[in-house]
């Protein structure tokens, strides 16, 4: 789901499990690539990426069996720097939110942290047809929201209608323009998806503009969550003017703004993907205004988890080993408007190509993160399905080099002033510290000045879709393990998509796009997104900079903390000792 970094949500692939109960666990990571063109519940077998394999006593025995019913969970790192901008899933654009909303509802279908393989959710099975163009959902009976509303067929194609009508303003709306029927609601012409919900049957029938075998993965994303009639009541004023109830494993149990939310265990709760309920009694989430004070209020005992700030990682690590989360399938990147005159468009290609190469990254991840993150040269990450190394042919799109640098900006000035370029940023510590980095690097590789703008933090990824900023840092978390989740959503040509920050819009780059999306081998999709990433990293219209990881860890008073590779915390299964 979008910016984490933007969102992230979702969810299919990757997941590593944090195995808390000795010393000696490690973490472990795996990936499940989805056929394109078989039927939709055939999931490939995960791939170990990691040798060795979580210890605790549900992990190890692949069942979901608390080890320990009850106990209170402090989180101080989901809310480290703000609160979530929104709690409505049709709104949620920020992992934070989506880490709540994921807690509290359960959609067709979802991840599951031990076995990493998508599995039926509130759907008691699923499959396509040979096309992969009409997926068929089995909805199971007995669902209920915590308020006793049932969930139903119908109650799915009415909150995602909710979600993709104009009037409502979802950033994730272009999440459903798979779907037949969502180009006619964009327009205004209508005001149904080409979808039949057959309550009386309990069967859902998607019918999709093309073919695109991912459509169980995908909903698996906040966005396609199902809501209660009071969300249909009130529209975007929920989250504000109604309770947020949902269908999940907790229940929203009391949120102020800006301090603090509390969720207690859902006891009408169907159950899921694991066949319980909560193994913890609540779990309470603090807000702070900075990661170095969240952090410090986890030292003091304060909160059972915290984020690890800058400077912090290898002090964190070494007194709480084993208890640091594992790398996520998310890209931090530094991103330039493609429409602004200095900076955007082919004609500026070489001065983004020369503040590339006045980039060191190595000494970024040294200095910002301890080592504890890998450097980045393109979007897509490894382990999602296609991932391929050595896209580009640029040549900043390396290691720091300042005689390429300087090359390439004089070529690209020709002899006219230098600008200045407003690099915007959230303004926290890590950020902070980032930004001034980065500022001394340009500076000292071709004399070229940023100027720092800090914005507010709450809002700001919502906001790189609204403003024209020059150059900033984003970053982004995949939603589900789909290539076209980094091309389409971030990079395509598309009025609604807002997560496209840098506005890039070049018909070539959509073409191969859109080919991509709409092949059924999975080999020749990825080939046709490789050449798309190609060219966009060739434009350096976006810098990668490092493969993400969730910067957190957790105390010796925790049991079990599942993290999935999209950067959720499994609260369903996190237990106390």
């Amino acid at each position: 789901m979008q910016k984490s970094v933007q969102r992230k949500a979702l969810v299919v692939g990757l997941v590593g499990v944090l195995a808390l109960t000795g010393t000696a666990n490690a973490a472990t990571k795996k990936k499940a690539k989805a056929k394109a063109t078989t039927i939709a519940k055939t999931v490939a077998a995960p791939v170990t990426t990691a040798a060795a394999a979580p210890t605790t006593l549900a992990a190890a025995a692949g069942s979901a069996t608390c080890s320990k019913i009850g106990g209170t969970f402090r989180d101080g790192w989901n809310f480290a720097a703000s609160d979530s901008t929104h709690y409505d899933p049709g709104l949620t654009t920020e992992l934070i939110g989506a880490q709540v909303n994921n807690m509290i509802f359960d959609g067709l279908t979802r991840v599951n942290a031990l076995t990493n393989k998508v599995q039926a959710d509130v759907a008691e099975s699923y499959s396509a047809n040979a096309a992969a163009t009409v997926w068929t959902f089995k909805i199971r009976k007995g669902v209920k929201f915590s308020n006793g509303e049932d969930v139903l067929p119908s109650t799915f194609k009415k909150s995602w209608e909710r979600n993709v009508a104009p009037s409502f303003g979802s950033e994730y709306a272009s999440l459903a323009n798979i779907i037949d029927g969502y180009d006619a609601i964009a327009l205004g012409k209508a005001k149904e998806l080409n979808i039949v919900a057959d309550d009386a049957t309990m069967t859902l029938t998607v019918n999709l503009k093309s073919p695109y075998g991912l459509f169980a993965n995908i909903v698996t994303h906040n966005f396609f969550f199902p809501l209660p009639k009071q969300a249909f009541e009130l529209g975007a004023d929920w989250e504000t003017k109604g309770q947020i109830v949902g269908n999940g494993a907790f229940k929203l149990e009391k949120h102020v703004q800006d301090q603090s939310a509390r969720l207690v265990r859902n006891e009408t709760y169907f159950g899921g993907i694991y066949g319980q309920k909560a193994c913890l009694d609540a779990v309470e989430m603090k807000v702070s205004k900075d990661p170095l004070v969240a952090y410090n209020d986890f030292l003091a005992g304060n909160t059972d988890g915290g984020p690890i700030p800058i400077g912090k990682w290898k002090e964190a690590t070494a007194k709480y080993t084993d208890r640091a989360a594992p790398p996520t399938l998310s890209i931090g990147y530094l991103g330039f408007n493609w429409n602004d005159k200095t900076v955007g468009g082919f004609a500026n290609t070489k001065l983004r190509q020369a503040i590339q190469a006045s980039i060191d990254r190595d000494q970024i991840i040294e200095v910002i993160n301890q080592g504890s993150v890998k450097a980045a040269l393109g979007i897509t990450p490894p382990g999602i399905a296609g991932y391929k190394a050595g896209l580009s042919k640029n040549p900043a799109n390396s290691k720091a080099d300042k005689a390429l640098a300087k090359k390439l900006f004089d070529e690209w000035s020709n002899g006219k002033n230098t600008p200045k370029i407003e690099y915007h940023f959230r303004n926290n510590s890590a950020a902070v510290a980032f930004a001034q980095l980065l500022q001394a690097q340009v500076k000292d590789a071709i004399g070229l000045e940023l100027v720092l703008k800090p914005e507010v933090p709450r809002g700001f990824f919502s906001r790189l879709g609204t403003e024209n900023y020059q150059m900033f840092q984003s970053g982004w978390i995949f939603d589900y393990n789909g290539y076209d989740n980094g091309m389409n959503e971030l990079f395509q040509t598309n009025d609604d998509v807002s997560n496209n920050s840098t506005d890039f819009s070049v018909a070539q780059f959509d073409k191969l796009v859109t080919a991509a999306k709409s092949e059924g081998d999975p080999a020749k999709s990825a080939a046709l997104f490789n050449q798309a990433e190609a060219l966009l990293l060739d434009s350096a219209i976006v810098i990668p900079t490092t493969w993400g990881r969730n910067q957190n860890v957790v105390n010796e008073k925790v049991g079990t903390y599942p993290v999935t590779a999209f950067g959720f915390a499994e609260f369903a299964l996190v237990t106390m000792k």
